[in-house]
């Protein structure tokens, strides 16, 4: 036994990273597995059916995701960032509706870059025990050159994967990187460059750029007796911003005009 612990203790480094390179591709059978059995429709006339028919482009869908069901890596991804932010929800998408009313969510995924994927397989697939959507007040009304900026913006983004760019092939990575990023500005202070341009959460910056596409700037509220106030630091923002509400976007051309987040949330799935 004794000499067993030690072979163990000797090759822990070796066994560690086997595991992790072979929990990966073990996830992806199960997950393939596991889509193939469920219809990525709802049924019609449920109550899912009827939230889809509500949805707007812009509208947030937020993740909190079974860190469990997932490869160590994500899983590692998943706790890391609940824990470092003190966030409920741990991922988060943007709803944008097809030329043809069909909603599909936008979001960035650690390991695949950049996705869109239509709404309802998305929901429907979802390894999450709760899954919430919030809407903007009132609407986003997205003129033609607005809709247009938002399309050319995410088929930018979708398309990184086959870019031969480094940059954007590290975007892939940016769930790291962020938390890097926190941790080191904690290990020295809490202190940030007012230029960096690194976000602390990769669901912060894909939210940002979306809408920035369409027209619309984060604006951080101190209070609600308050007015809004730019963020000192955006990039400092998390999933918590989104959470409290205490995150608003301005219109960029009119910043009078301001859109915030339903104090009431849909709720999509709960488990």
């Amino acid at each position: 036994m004794m000499r067993f612990a030690q072979l163990l203790s000797r090759h822990r480094l070796t066994i560690a990273a086997f595991l992790t390179a072979t929990s990966i591709p073990l996830h992806g059978i199960v997950m393939h597995a596991y889509r193939k059995e469920l219809s990525p429709r709802f049924q019609p006339n449920s109550a899912d059916a009827l939230i889809t028919e509500e949805l707007r482009t812009g509208d947030l869908v937020l993740f909190s995701r079974k860190w469990y069901c997932y490869c160590l890596p994500m899983a590692a991804s998943i706790r890391l960032y609940a824990y470092s932010y003190g966030c409920d929800y741990d991922h988060a998408g943007i709803i944008v509706l097809g030329d043809d009313g069909t909603p599909h969510v936008f979001e960035l995924t650690p390991f695949g870059g950049y996705k869109l994927r239509s709404f309802e397989e998305r929901i429907r697939h979802s390894q999450s025990t709760h899954i919430i959507v919030i809407p903007f007040i009132p609407s986003l009304l997205l003129d033609p050159t607005q809709k247009g900026n938002l399309d050319s913006y995410i088929s930018q983004k979708t398309q990184v994967r086959t870019s031969s760019s480094i940059p954007s092939a590290m975007e892939c990575f940016d769930c790291w990187m962020g938390l890097s990023a926190y941790y080191l500005d904690c290990m020295r202070g809490g202190r940030r460059d007012a230029q960096s341009s690194t976000f602390y959460c990769s669901n912060i910056k894909m939210i940002v750029g979306a809408l920035s596409a369409a027209g619309y700037r984060p604006v951080l509220r101190r209070s609600k007796r308050e007015p809004p106030v730019a963020p000192r630091f955006v990039q400092q923002l998390t999933l918590k911003a989104v959470e409290d509400r205490s995150i608003t976007f301005a219109a960029i051309e009119s910043p009078s005009e301001e859109v915030r987040l339903s104090v009431a949330d849909v709720l999509m799935r709960s488990a």
